[in-house]
């Protein structure tokens, strides 16, 4: 079941079809975490899968890399104390890094698949 009231999907201008940017939220004014998720998603094989996010789990903002081979890296944001504003903040990240995220997972997971290159795949 997902904890979160509202779901929306926004394209990652500048690129193909097959990466999106996924926010989840709870209603505006709810003032306990965790009250967001954006996720950065690549299509691999006709799946969406992370590979970043910004959320409040864990009760302070932060960034998950996430890797082809199941692991996850945090990097803790600055808590401005507005769930909503910490929410902006974290899309805002989403896209500014998107290019640097996309080839880093692209490129952890071309080790993982020798010969095959991700990149052009649908």
């Amino acid at each position: 079941m997902n904890r979160f009231t509202h779901e929306f999907f926004i394209p990652y201008p500048y690129s193909q079809e097959n990466f999106r940017i996924r926010v989840q939220m709870d209603r505006p004014h709810r003032k306990s975490r965790p009250s967001y998720l954006a996720q950065l998603e690549m299509e691999i094989d006709g799946v969406f899968k992370a590979v970043a996010r910004c959320d409040d789990w864990h009760d302070k903002p932060h960034i998950d890399r996430c890797h082809p081979n199941g692991t996850v890296t945090k990097q803790w944001l600055d808590d401005t104390g507005d769930n909503l504003k910490n929410m902006g903040n974290g899309i805002t990240l989403l896209m500014r890094i998107a290019p640097v995220e996309i080839a880093r997972f692209n490129n952890e997971y071309n080790k993982l698949q020798p010969g095959r290159d991700r990149g052009n795949s649908r």
